[in-house]
């Protein structure tokens, strides 16, 4: 659990030490070099919300199609979905549910298995080193029009992805 990644993460960072020389180390991924839009991602983490909705006692159905969405987008994980029109969806249902924390409550239900191929590389690593190159290298195929940015200062590591404000 929760030990074993921090032991893992402890012994990573203390082999890394002599290893990485830069303190910095960035993988852009923007929608002008993948062809798509930006701030784009995979469905995959929204597929939980028709059944936060239901949870919540509404008809996934009828408010999503108050946004013009069919229900049926979400039963492919690999349906695309841009950034923006996902976060209006989590919007409009925690203001027609009542739900302050409807974005958690999605949340919830996601896991590495949510970045489907890059999860599982990731899990499947064989230490956490080639687990967080694999994921910075092949985060873009999850989620694209953001950056990657892995920073490592002694015995602390950062990993962080922010979404690119500027259009191509």
């Amino acid at each position: 659990g929760i030990a074993q990644f921090r032991t893992m993460a402890r012994d990573f960072l203390a082999e890394a030490k002599g290893r990485i020389h830069a303190a910095d180390i960035r993988v852009k991924r923007t929608a002008a070099r993948h062809s798509s839009n930006a701030g784009e991602v995979r469905l995959a983490s929204a597929a939980p919300i028709p059944s936060v909705i239901r949870s919540l006692g509404a008809n996934p159905e009828e408010l999503l199609a108050e946004l013009g969405y069919d229900l049926r987008l979400f039963e492919n994980p690999e349906n695309r979905l841009s950034i923006s029109a996902r976060n209006a969806i989590v919007a409009h249902c925690a203001k027609r549910t009542g739900c302050e924390h409807f974005g958690l409550l999605i949340g919830q239900h996601n896991a590495l298995h949510t970045f489907g191929l890059v999860g599982l590389l990731v899990r499947y690593s064989t230490d956490v080193e080639t687990a967080l190159a694999s994921l910075i290298r092949y985060l873009h195929l999850h989620v694209r029009g953001g950056e990657v940015t892995l920073r490592v200062d002694g015995p602390t590591a950062m990993l962080s992805w922010q979404l690119q404000t500027k259009e191509p």
